[in-house]
């Protein structure tokens, strides 16, 4: 039962891929809303599902929610899940594409002087390297990449000025980013875009430790890349989810080995129980695919879950409304919340048998595990068909419009809610890792605006040639 009920969510998969939307120039592009929630399913509930049918229906993370009968009841919500999701968003799609596109138009292409995007790239580096020099040094920005290593080294966390500090020199990776769209676009100083683009992500992710950090500028570069030198279509999916499962690997073992092995702490894999000495097994048994372990959780501690937060209606408002109003200024709101919670750190503390807190992990069990603590399967139906509807609008807004940098990485923005809304569920906690955290780009971007100009036109009409040549010419056909 458990293999034909997965091989059917493979099938609505390879299906939902083959019948992916086509943008203006006729080809099913990659990078979009609805290509990205597919690779979310593929690789947050396929992948675990797989993985734990390998493991003989042995939960990990969540071994006393394991057993063939609860994870068969899982995987049938995620294809339900799936299933709504196609629907809802192919029924949108052809729905109201032909408005939507007739409505829309495209953005003028605009130039930024390189002059002033290096201005940007140096201000946010300075900051960035100001951050580094005043809270530690690179040993403690290297120690706080591990919450293990930062606690044995005694490094403290950052302060909310520290923070602030952090969110505003995300105007160096507008910079970068605009920077290398621009030159894709231009198709001049390619290589050396990248290597400035290269060097200020790689500052950007030590200094934050956030892998997440790296979504939006990543699926800009290969927007542009589809937009001005080559499609990158869906004929590519098997690649792009290999090389983001490689990429997750690498900055996942970043932010272990290396501070491990600044602080001199040996990681031995044979000492972990579900690693059994490999750092394949290592990875993929980790946290980061324990989604559907957490889905599992969620059902059978629905109630427990709601109870931490005070009821069903206290969790919706806490997990989806609060965590909006954090951004309100405490000279404002003088009795604001000190502390913002999730559904995923309920989760984690059902599995460690605490109290509700804002622990440094949460266990995410995507929208699908949240929406069903909610409402049950109603509300994983009404959730899915939402996020179809969401990815639809999204894909249909900014598909034939991907006309200059602006808005590519507005479209990588949209993407990116996306993901997060996928991934975690509720609407607070999205805004946070997609907005909040990402201040400093965003307003980068928004300023960068301020100093564009538009671009030259060029007259591609057919050159006429001076009225005495045109006579000439004229003279000559009649000898003709």
């Amino acid at each position: 039962m458990v293999l034909v009920i997965l091989l059917a969510v493979i099938i609505m998969l390879v299906c939902g891929v083959a019948l992916a939307p086509r943008d203006g120039a006729g080809h099913r592009p990659l990078i979009s809303a609805y290509n990205v929630t597919l690779a979310l399913f593929a690789i947050y509930a396929v992948l675990p599902a797989g993985l734990i049918l390998a493991n003989d229906y042995k939960y990990v993370w969540a071994s006393a929610y394991g057993g063939e009968e609860r994870f068969t009841s899982t995987l049938v919500i995620i294809s339900l899940g799936l299933f709504f999701y196609l629907l809802s968003f192919h029924t949108v799609w052809h729905g109201r594409r032909n408005v939507i596109n007739e409505a829309s138009s495209a953005a003028r292409p605009r130039d930024v002087s390189i002059a002033v995007l290096l201005a940007f790239i140096a201000v946010g580096l300075l900051l960035k390297l100001y951050l580094v020099y005043s809270t530690g040094g690179i040993d403690a920005t290297i120690a706080r990449l591990s919450g293990a290593v930062q606690s044995s080294t005694r490094v403290e966390d950052l302060t909310s000025a520290q923070l602030g500090i952090r969110t505003l020199s995300g105007i160096a990776d507008a910079g970068a980013v605009y920077l290398l769209i621009q030159a894709l676009r231009d198709k001049k100083h390619v290589a050396l875009s990248t290597l400035v683009f290269t060097a200020v992500f790689i500052l950007s992710f030590m200094t934050m430790g956030k892998r997440l950090s790296l979504i939006i500028p990543a699926l800009a570069v290969l927007l542009a890349i589809h937009s001005y030198w080559r499609p990158i279509t869906t004929r590519f999916a098997p690649f792009a989810i290999l090389g983001a499962l490689a990429l997750g690997m690498t900055t996942l073992l970043t932010r272990i080995l290396v501070p491990a092995s600044q602080s001199g702490t040996v990681v031995n894999f044979d000492k972990i129980p579900y690693a059994e000495g490999s750092i394949f097994r290592f990875y993929f048994y980790s946290l980061e695919f324990s989604s559907v372990e957490m889905m599992t959780v969620t059902q059978v501690s629905r109630e427990n879950i709601t109870a931490m937060f005070g009821g069903a209606w206290e969790t919706l408002v806490q997990t989806n409304i609060t965590p909006i109003l954090f951004t309100i200024p405490r000279a404002i709101w003088p009795g604001k919340p000190t502390e913002i919670y999730d559904v995923s750190y309920a989760v984690s503390s059902t599995l460690d048998g605490t109290k509700l807190a804002p622990n440094d992990v949460g266990y995410a069990s995507t929208y699908i595990g949240t929406s069903y603590i909610f409402a049950g399967i109603v509300g994983v139906v009404l959730a899915s068909a939402l996020l179809g509807w969401i990815s639809a609008r999204v894909d249909m807004a900014f598909t034939r419009r991907l006309t200059s940098p602006v808005s590519i990485i507005f479209y990588a923005l949209m993407i990116t809610i996306t993901f997060h809304a996928f991934r975690q569920g509720t609407v607070g906690w999205t805004f946070i890792v997609s907005i909040i955290q990402q201040y400093g780009l965003v307003l980068g971007v928004l300023a960068i605006t301020l100093f564009g100009h538009d671009r030259p036109h060029r007259d591609t009409s057919e050159p006429q040639l001076p009225e005495i040549l045109q006579s000439d010419l004229k003279a000559k056909r009649k000898n003709v």
